[in-house]
C-alpha cells in the first residue's frame, strides 16, 4: 500500500486556516458588542421610565369608576341649619 492511496485531503495552509478563523472571531465580536448595547440601552430606558412619569390624577379617577365631578352632582348639600 502506498501513502498516496490513503491520504485523500491535501495539507492545511496556515493562510487557508486565517481566512476562515479570522472572519468567525471578527463576526463573534461584532455580535457581542451589538447585543451589549441592546442589553445596555434596554436597562437606561427601564430606569429612566421608572423614575420619571407623568402625573394625571383625571386618569387615575376614570380607571375607579367614577370621576369627582359627576359625583358632586350626585349629592345633595345638607339642609341648612336653623336656631329654634
Amino acid at each position: 500500500m502506498s501513502d498516496s492511496t490513503t491520504s485523500s485531503t491535501p495539507p492545511v495552509n496556515d493562510d487557508d486556516l486565517l481566512k476562515i478563523i479570522l472572519p468567525v472571531v471578527l463576526g463573534s465580536v461584532v455580535l457581542i458588542v451589538i447585543v451589549a448595547i441592546i442589553v445596555y440601552c434596554v436597562v437606561r430606558i427601564k430606569k429612566k421610565r421608572a423614575l420619571e412619569g407623568k402625573y394625571s390624577p383625571s386618569n387615575n379617577e376614570e380607571k375607579g369608576g367614577v370621576r369627582m365631578n359627576d359625583m358632586m352632582s350626585v349629592m345633595q348639600p345638607p339642609p341648612p341649619e336653623r336656631l329654634i
